[in-house]
């Protein structure tokens, strides 16, 4: 099964996305340091991240990540694009179509990735 790690400082957006992802293995953190000490441990698929938590901005994570097995995808309610972050971006609101959407084309890169060419 897909692992998934969501970080946002809001526990009901946690909640809200654990609850439509469920058919998923979601592990959810609500701080940059949670999520960045699990991540050097694990390498999950998809990462969905809240653009500005309380403790750190999102890009900062980055670093924790090998991009080639885990496709990034940013939560803001700002205007942000995805030529300014370098990954896809995922506008609050959105809806559990939008993001179910969002998680199947950030899986599929995922596979693509791992394909020898």
């Amino acid at each position: 099964m897909c692992e998934i790690v969501v970080v946002d400082d809001s526990p009901t957006m946690l909640q809200v996305v654990s609850t439509m992802l469920r058919d998923y293995t979601v592990e959810t953190f609500s701080t940059f340091d949670e999520a960045a000490i699990y991540l050097q441990s694990h390498k999950p698929q998809m990462l969905l991240l809240d653009l500005h938590l309380k403790d750190h901005i999102a890009f900062e994570i980055f670093g924790a990540l090998d991009r080639r097995t885990t496709e990034v995808v940013l939560m803001t309610g700002s205007s942000l694009t995805e030529a300014e972050s370098k990954c896809r971006v995922l506008h609050k609101p959105f809806s559990k179509a939008e993001l179910r959407l969002e998680v199947a084309s950030a899986l599929k890169r995922v596979e693509k990735k791992k394909r020898p060419h």
